[in-house]
């Protein structure tokens, strides 16, 4: 089992794009503040969001089965 350099240039561009929707998340969110109880609630579902996503691309780089697959 050895990684692609295809493999490491699709995971490294599903990162950045889970990292610029992350920082466009939370931007939003501190532009357009909701009450406090549902903000914290927003940021807590978006951070849950990102770290599944995060665990789904690494997860599956190492090649467990996973929703995306960059193992080529």
């Amino acid at each position: 089992m050895s990684l692609s350099i295809g493999g490491l240039f699709t995971a490294l561009v599903f990162l950045l794009v889970i990292g610029i929707l992350a920082w466009l998340a939370f931007y939003i969110l501190s532009r357009f503040r909701p009450a406090e109880p549902l903000g914290r609630i927003f940021e807590v579902v978006i951070v849950v969001v990102v770290v599944l996503a995060l665990m789904g691309v690494l997860l599956s780089l190492a090649g467990v089965v996973g929703p995306i697959r960059v193992t080529g």
